[in-house]
């Protein structure tokens, strides 16, 4: 399989580099930073996959993510996660009530 050049630019470079240094990044976003700048010097999805630990499949995805819509391919798509339990709205009503009260007044 022909591997997809990635030239990144000057900013791009950049970014990538402060998020796979950066300690409070998740792995994730350090891991698909790596995945970019390995494979802007050249390496191939095999030789990533392996240096790395992970499938050539993933290498690929983020590859390809990357090629199509740059830095910002590299964030979890939508809907991805744990959904939230709160109905919408209900976390900005209690915020705005101010400090809830754990007992009633008058309660003991």
């Amino acid at each position: 399989m022909a591997r997809q050049q990635i030239e990144l630019r000057p900013e791009e470079a950049a970014a990538l580099r402060r998020r796979v240094r950066a300690g409070t990044a998740s792995v994730r976003d350090r891991r698909r930073s790596e995945i970019i700048l390995l494979s802007a010097e050249g390496l191939t999805q095999q030789q990533i996959a392996e240096r790395m630990g992970i499938s050539r499949l993933q290498v690929n995805r983020w590859v390809g993510r990357f090629a199509r819509q740059r830095l910002a391919g590299l964030s979890d798509a939508p809907g991805r996660g744990r959904k939230p339990w709160l109905a919408d709205g209900a976390a900005q009503h209690v915020l705005e009530q101010g400090t809830p009260r754990l007992k009633p007044p008058g309660s003991g």
